[in-house]
């Protein structure tokens, strides 16, 4: 190695010069075979590293100004959906047995009248075929079921019987034949008779204030009166049957009549003025051929229970003539037994109670639903009828007895 300050030539390891004793600068390392293979990969690694980093790196667009920003929407909740409730259970018929069996009559009862308080109850009774047999009319005491009076009436002959009592209570109308007899309900007394010429007597029906007793007939008249003082207000005729069903409306101004056998005719009267308002029949179509009669006319004048021959119930709406129900009793155990049918609306009209043979029922009047089965019925009957207040049932029987059923 040459000497930089001398130019003397020295060794290639030396470190000073031979001649002039100067430092001799350090010869160049040569990197060896392997590690400069090795160097040469990892620098190529880096350079393809940042080539990839730099062609694949993702763009950043600006940010948009906030009036350019779209509105968020919030997403409605989720509504979760919801079962449908199960169906309520329909309860079971209820069995209810008579709290009261009054016996005396020896003879068919045929209508029955609770006093206004429910305290009493008048029964009348008849042998259409003994005339000198138990032809009385009753007045029956509930708390104690003892009797508190009778009196004879005329015998029945193929006539019916129709009892009515006074909104206070104080008198008793019975309707018989061309008669209507008005008794002292406390003692039994008769205090006035109203003639009905040539004219049975079907219906009577007292005014909500008590003033006037309509009194309906077989020959298709009415018969208004003031009956306390025996004075006949007004006539109303044009009915197109007889009235055998007789209702005022709850404020007295209108007089309701329905004709029960073949086709159901309901009438509505201004029973002042006399004059016929409206009258409604049941389409023939509509009614099967096998129809019995119209059993009773419910509290709103509107409805009607009309009886058939199989012991079936139809509820129907004498003005849009429409039927709203039906119900069906079973068939007798026994061919023997009288299927005569009879049914009453309840006072609020919210319940039918029926009679086959010896079949009581009591029903929902809207759906037919049966809602209880009227025990102790041991004979058949006919006059089904209901307190003022729809607490008790009275049910007569051919038997002459009579029973009382408390409602639930």
């Amino acid at each position: 190695m040459r000497c930089p300050f001398c130019g003397a030539s020295n060794p290639r390891n030396a470190r000073f010069c031979g001649r002039c004793g100067s430092p001799l600068p350090s010869p160049a390392r040569a990197f060896p075979p392997l590690a400069f293979l090795f160097f040469l990969f990892v620098l190529a690694a880096l350079a393809s590293g940042l080539f990839i980093l730099v062609t694949r790196a993702p763009s950043f667009a600006p940010l948009p100004s906030p009036a350019a920003s779209p509105t968020l929407t919030r997403h409605p909740r989720a509504t979760p959906t919801r079962l449908p409730p199960s169906p309520t259970p329909t309860p079971a018929p209820a069995r209810i047995r008579p709290f009261v069996r009054l016996s005396g009559h020896r003879a068919i009862v045929s209508d029955l009248a609770f006093g206004p308080d429910s305290r009493t109850v008048a029964s009348v009774a008849a042998n259409p075929y003994d005339l000198d047999a138990d032809n009385t009319l009753r007045l029956w005491d509930l708390r104690d079921q003892n009797q508190r009076w009778q009196v004879r009436v005329p015998a029945w002959v193929d006539r019916p019987y129709k009892l009515a009592f006074s909104p206070d209570g104080r008198t008793l109308a019975l309707g018989y034949a061309d008669r209507v007899y008005l008794l002292d309900s406390r003692s039994g007394s008769l205090i006035r008779t109203l003639a009905n010429p040539a004219d049975t007597v079907f219906s009577v029906a007292f005014s909500p204030d008590g003033q006037w007793l309509a009194v309906g007939s077989w020959e298709r008249r009415i018969r208004v009166w003031d009956w306390g003082s025996g004075r006949l207000v007004r006539t109303l005729s044009g009915s197109l049957g007889a009235a055998d069903h007789l209702r005022f409306s709850a404020d007295g101004s209108v007089l309701i009549s329905v004709s029960a056998a073949g086709i159901p005719v309901l009438h509505r009267w201004d029973p002042m003025s006399g004059r016929l308002l409206e009258t409604r029949q049941i389409s023939p179509e509509g009614i099967p051929q096998d129809m019995g009669m119209v059993l009773d006319l419910a509290p709103d004048g509107q409805r009607l229970a009309l009886g058939f021959l199989n012991g079936s119930i139809q509820i129907w709406d004498a003005f849009n003539v429409r039927r709203l129900a039906v119900f069906s009793h079973q068939e007798p155990a026994s061919s023997e037994i009288l299927r005569g049918i009879s049914a009453a609306f309840s006072p609020d009209g919210e319940r039918v109670a029926s009679l086959w043979g010896i079949e009581g029922r009591l029903w929902e009047a809207s759906s037919g639903r049966l809602l209880a089965f009227l025990e102790g019925v041991h004979a058949p009957g006919h006059p089904i009828r209901f307190s003022r207040d729809g607490r008790l049932l009275g049910i007569g029987l051919e038997t002459g007895e009579i029973l009382i059923w408390e409602i639930p």
